[in-house]
């Protein structure tokens, strides 16, 4: 039986699955610009830098946290209007 001293136990490290750029924004059905996008203004999913910063990854349970975040209640306030130009109705042939 081990005791808090036995030298023999040992520990099980369960390593978690990182998520690249392309498998988040497949998982998301977004593409990978917008997830880019979104690390650059700070509102992506936790994330770990690789390689000297250049790759980044992503935490499958930081992805289910940020997308618990973001998970909208049917019943809550209705979706605010988008931002950009107003699109216009399709204008009638000009008569000749």
């Amino acid at each position: 039986m081990p005791t808090a001293g036995n030298k023999n136990q040992h520990r099980v490290f369960v390593m978690e699955k990182l998520l690249t750029v392309k498998e988040l924004a497949d998982y998301l059905g977004i593409s990978e610009n917008a997830i880019s996008n979104r690390v650059r203004r700070g509102t992506a999913p936790r994330y770990v830098r690789l390689g000297g910063g250049r790759a980044i990854r992503f935490r499958a349970s930081d992805v289910e946290a940020w997308l618990a975040q973001h998970t909208v209640d049917a019943s809550g306030p209705p979706t605010p209007p988008r931002r950009g130009r107003p699109r216009s109705a399709p204008s009638a042939p000009c008569p000749r």
